[in-house]
């Protein structure tokens, strides 16, 4: 009666499969030759998968069998379903390692593992899953780095391989997937610069989320990302300023540096994100004014720039007036208005160095842009004259006589140093 089946839901409920010591509901459904979604996550099912998860339906498109209480290994006959487009055995307490037999799922569009005990490297076999979107790896105890080959997976939309014990350089080659929307790497242990491909992935639209790491080198170039709604690569090594290209992610509404070494000023195209929400670069080494750009971010609701080296006066208009005292702690330079904020109160002097402060950085990066400007004009014109005029040996002048290496040889004695 069973083998006519081609869809069975029976998610979310409290169903169990009793005393068996695997899942042998499974069993159930071995002869159901037509069956194509099979949806049992969400219940309290217990045991073992057994190698017979090998011989259900051939035609099985989905399998769901996540947020239960499976334990053991990933049986390597799983790689027999090799019409699974969907596999999800998330959040259950499955062991060992990621099965190489996953390679054999070459239809294979998303993959959940997260939320399990798996240990091991990941897989050198998913490289060939090219219709791969969603790769969800997190909350494991996966070792060694991540591997380059993930380049290849162009087809991927969200990428999480976050809270495991990852090592090693993010791969440049994440720069060539170009249709990642979601990627998280937090709460491992890598090390290294963000590689500058990071800037590639114009498709963000949900996050980015590095935090919780040990990278180092400076903050790459993050303007391109004009989608994306988060950015997190707190508690981390970075150094170098904050790119004044940061305005351009015109879709930003969180974006925490904290606990990093960042340095130099907070650049004024923050206010350029009228998205934003929630800012937090605490616990770095900024310096300079509190920009007064800010003031225009009307959905701001949350601003944490304390523990930096900022000073001057902090502005108290637009969407300062919503802040507390909390938001600047730990600035010795910083003043307010008097008895806002719990600052010290600001004299005239602070005032002026505010201000001047403030017209310092605009100069400087006015200044900048047209010394640029001026050298590449300078080294256009040298090039147009050099083209026109190249050098000749009528320009070192016709009088000079020309005589070959071994006339100067022979005329002393061998470049003799008594000469």
């Amino acid at each position: 009666m069973l083998t006519a089946l081609q869809i069975v839901n029976l998610g979310t409920n409290s169903l169990s499969n009793g005393h068996c010591a695997t899942m042998c509901v499974l069993d159930v459904f071995s002869n159901c030759s037509t069956l194509q979604v099979l949806e049992l996550s969400e219940n309290a099912f217990s045991g073992k998968l057994s190698r017979g998860i090998g011989k259900l339906s051939p035609r099985l498109s989905d399998l769901y069998l996540g947020d239960n209480n499976i334990t053991g290994n990933i049986p390597e006959e799983i790689g027999n379903l090799t019409e699974l487009i969907a596999l999800s055995l998330g959040f259950n307490n499955l062991i060992g390692q990621v099965p190489s037999a996953l390679g054999h799922l070459k239809n294979l569009q998303y993959l959940e593992l997260s939320s399990n005990k798996l240990q091991g490297n990941i897989p050198l076999e998913i490289n060939v899953l090219v219709n791969l979107g969603y790769l969800l790896l997190n909350l494991n105890h996966l070792s060694g780095s991540i591997p380059s080959y993930m380049g290849g997976l162009q087809q991927l939309r969200e990428l999480d391989l976050s809270s495991n014990q990852l090592t090693g350089r993010i791969p440049n080659a994440i720069g060539r997937c170009f249709r990642l929307e979601r990627i998280d790497l937090s709460h491992n242990s890598l090390t290294g610069n963000i590689p500058m491909e990071i800037s590639r992935l114009h498709s963000l639209q949900f996050y980015l989320n590095f935090s919780y790491n040990l990278l180092t080198g400076r903050l790459p170039s993050l303007g391109g990302m004009q989608q994306v709604q988060a950015i997190d690569i707190s508690a981390n090594k970075r150094s170098g300023p904050i790119s004044s290209d940061i305005g351009s992610c015109s879709g930003l509404q969180y974006l925490n540096l904290a606990k990093n070494k960042l340095e130099g000023i907070v650049p004024i195209s923050i206010g350029q994100l009228k998205s934003l929400e929630s800012i937090d670069i605490s616990f770095n080494e900024l310096s300079g004014p509190v920009p007064l750009s800010i003031a225009n971010l009307t959905m701001l609701r949350h601003l944490n720039f304390s523990y930096n080296y900022l000073n001057g006066s902090v502005p108290n208009e637009g969407a300062f007036r919503k802040l507390s005292a909390k938001s600047f702690l730990a600035n010795p330079g910083l003043c307010a208005a008097s008895g806002w904020l719990n600052l010290p109160n600001c004299t005239s002097s602070d005032k002026n160095h505010a201000a001047f402060n403030r017209n310092i950085v605009l100069i400087a990066s006015t200044g900048t842009f047209f010394a640029l400007c001026c050298i590449l004009g300078i080294f256009y014109t040298l090039y147009r004259r050099i083209k026109r005029h190249p050098i000749t040996n009528s320009l070192l002048g016709e009088g000079f006589m020309q005589i070959s290496r071994q006339e100067l040889y022979t005329a002393t004695q061998g470049f003799s140093a008594a000469n």
